[in-house]
């Protein structure tokens, strides 16, 4: 298990399941499941953010708000097409970046894991305005590569 209350989680579902599987079928029960996690494993404001969100401090939230903290981390594809390589042109020089570039990079953007930028040491870049370029091949079929680039790889 990753961690304590996943596991946590994971035994109340096995053991709701054990104990009636119909509850499967019902249309409500997957609320109330989460509903009772939430409540009895999970804080659901353990960095305060409510607070932050209530006095308008939104820097805060945002340093502070991550539904999987740790996990992941998304890297800007440079080379997934021709439309992203010309927004990262659009922004790269930008002081700092808006709502609507951060929106306009999702659908170029993908999730990786700490030990995938270890592995890839090099082929990536964290800009200043707050996001991570990566500068080595992708497939469209495939994705991002799992063995580590090579210099002659790169997609510039």
């Amino acid at each position: 298990m990753p961690d304590k209350t996943y596991e946590a989680c994971a035994m109340h579902a096995k053991t709701m399941i054990e104990t009636n599987i119909d509850v499967l079928h019902r249309h409500d029960a997957y609320g109330d499941y989460y509903s009772r996690v939430i409540s009895l494993y999970v804080n659901a404001d353990k960095k305060n953010i409510n607070e932050a969100r209530k006095e308008f401090n939104f820097e805060t939230v945002a340093r502070a708000y991550r539904l999987m903290p740790g996990f992941a981390e998304g890297l800007f594809v440079y080379g997934y097409n021709e439309e992203s390589k010309k927004l990262y042109h659009e922004i790269e020089f930008k002081t700092a970046l808006s709502r609507d570039d951060f929106r306009r990079m999702q659908q170029f953007t993908v999730q990786v894991f700490p030990g995938f930028l270890k592995n890839n040491a090099g082929n990536y870049e964290a800009k200043p305005q707050g996001y991570t370029v990566w500068w080595g091949s992708y497939d469209s079929d495939t994705g991002l590569p799992v063995s580590p680039e090579t210099a002659d790889s790169y997609v510039v």
